[in-house]
């Protein structure tokens, strides 16, 4: 088994900071540098007493030249320094894991000690996928880009519970309670040692409970609504690998005249008894794969922009969103989300 541990500083035992001033201008970055070095090092023992044969401690903190080398376990290979070509030198899909030590919560966490996202000079906060995240996420990302997960964190409490959030059946040891920006009541340095390595530890014997964070790409779940020059659709439903294919988005609504629904129902016998060719086949078809379908066969059809006021609801946390963002005027809309609450709640 091969493990990085990626290791920062604001979040170690009993290192605050100083009041208007980053960790590197404050009174105790000395004695934070000395504490992560001895939670990296407490890290890659309980990784090895688990049966790691390789473990690379990356000083990860400002210009990455922060811990105390000669006192790590020996066993241990080190990254330091700047100008790697990537995050996490050396991780590749071959590691089992990766570590984080001495990590803090996102910029705006509420009362978490030294709280920031990379910069609180350049940011003031960072979204993915409209969802706001911090070093933890982002770095575990890129270790879930090479198929690696994050087994195990250790940070204030606010650090851990935002761990948790991101990374499914995380090990976490909290090192110290957040009081605010330079407040906490911490752990002694020793216990969060001793606890460090235990909980590396018992991460690394239950591996197979992880799994690598990724963030859902985008284009993933797009499919392509394009049109032609006469402002006809001319595809739709197809994956695509290039936003620029996507000119709208179907929501599932759909308006025949007369006519057309003949030319529906016309489709549909003879695509039935197998005289047409579609995208699918019949009993796989999606409703775009009819519209594209028909599109193949000659049949016009146009798009009816709507621009806003509606959302796709698969899901609780949908549904949650929805009535978030329904402002409190919409008492009809309201209460046909409420119908929809209660039925999922069998009543």
């Amino acid at each position: 088994m091969k493990f990085i541990v990626a290791v920062d500083c604001e979040g170690v035992a009993c290192a605050v900071g100083s009041p208007g001033a980053s960790l590197n201008e404050s009174r105790d970055l000395k004695f934070a540098q000395l504490q992560a070095t001895r939670e990296a090092d407490a890290c890659a023992k309980g990784l090895f007493d688990a049966g790691a044969e390789e473990v690379i401690v990356w000083d990860n903190h400002g210009g990455s030249l922060n811990l105390h080398y000669d006192l790590l376990d020996e066993r241990c290979d080190i990254a330091l320094g700047v100008g790697f070509a990537h995050r996490f030198p050396g991780l590749d899909s071959s590691f089992a894991g990766v570590a984080f030590i001495g990590y803090h919560a996102m910029d705006n966490a509420e009362d978490a000690v030294m709280c920031h996202t990379f910069s609180s000079g350049s940011y003031q906060y960072m979204k993915i996928n409209g969802v706001e995240v911090g070093e933890m996420a982002i770095d575990g990302a890129v270790a879930g880009s090479h198929d690696v997960p994050v087994v195990f964190v250790a940070s204030d409490d606010k650090g851990t519970a935002e761990a948790r959030t991101f990374f499914q059946n995380i090990e976490t040891v909290t090192t110290k309670n957040a009081l605010g920006w330079n407040a906490a009541i911490s752990k002694h340095p020793q216990r969060a040692v001793a606890e460090i390595r235990a909980g590396a530890k018992a991460a690394a014997e239950r591996l197979d409970e992880f799994a690598p964070f990724r963030f859902i790409e985008p284009l993933s779940d797009a499919e392509s609504l394009r049109l032609d020059a006469d402002g006809n659709i001319k595809s739709i439903g197809q994956e695509v690998s290039d936003i620029n294919k996507v000119e709208g988005q179907f929501i599932g609504l759909m308006k025949f005249a007369g006519k057309g629904v003949a030319t529906l129902a016309t489709i549909l016998d003879a695509l039935y008894r197998g005289d047409f060719q579609f995208p699918a086949p019949f009993h796989q078809m999606y409703m775009t794969d009819l519209l594209q379908g028909m599109i193949n066969s000659g049949t016009k059809i146009r798009p009816l922009w709507i621009n806003g006021r509606w959302m796709e609801i698969d899901s609780v946390k949908d549904l949650n969103i929805a009535e978030a963002c329904i402002p409190a005027e919409m008492d009809i809309s309201r209460n046909e989300l409420k119908i929809v609450r209660d039925q999922d709640n069998g009543g």
